[in-house]
């Protein structure tokens, strides 16, 4: 339907008008993304690891079961009368084809420096790309770690969940854990053993 009669402000008809309109209009395309990219692009900001990570996600896709070997490093850097902290993490997904490519991932990162932090880092990336509904084993060398989580799950009281350290991190893994409804187990392992 048109209409024929000219607006006040302009000096064509309203049917020119639409006319006109109908060459600005544009095509939005909505991409609807699974619960895992979902978290990812919630909570990682850094778009090259958010990439990283969804990658891996979609090479994960299916699985029920995984089994991931973290780890968190911590390097103290003595440059004269400067002193440099820097962390890294990484991480492997355990298989027992050998003729597929390993899936991993490493990163570095900043701020209040150490090595139980990057421990959990390693562990809370782990859990970002693991498949929703599936069972996780992390096997990590940090008992520090471990209990950290295993005890944050435990502390009903909000008076003790502030006194622990790294509390926004341990809370964000077990948030992940919750809203991708991953059963997830802990095992300690010994320091940089090869029992992988």
């Amino acid at each position: 339907m048109s209409v024929e009669i000219p607006i006040s402000a302009y000096t064509e008809s309203k049917k020119l008008l639409l006319e006109k309109e109908e060459g600005y209009r544009r095509k939005v395309e909505i991409r609807a993304v699974g619960i895992e990219e979902a978290v990812i692009q919630r909570v990682i900001k850094n778009k090259e690891i958010q990439s990283k990570l969804i990658n891996i996600v979609k090479k994960l896709k299916g699985k029920r079961e995984l089994d991931i070997y973290t780890d968190g490093l911590l390097v103290v850097e003595n440059g004269g009368n400067r002193e440099g902290k820097k962390m890294g993490i990484g991480w492997i997904v355990a298989s027992n084809d050998s003729n597929k490519n390993s899936i991993s991932f490493k990163s570095r990162i900043a701020d209040w420096p150490s090595s139980t932090r990057a421990e959990l880092d390693a562990i809370w990336t782990a859990l970002l790309a693991a498949p929703s509904e599936s069972k996780v084993r992390i096997y990590s060398d940090s008992n520090a770690a471990i209990e950290g989580i295993q005890g944050f799950k435990s502390r009903m009281n909000i008076r003790n969940m502030f006194k622990t350290k790294n509390r926004s991190l341990i809370n964000q893994i077990i948030d992940c854990c919750r809203t991708k409804n991953i059963d997830l187990e802990l095992i300690k392992v010994k320091s940089h053993s090869m029992n992988h």
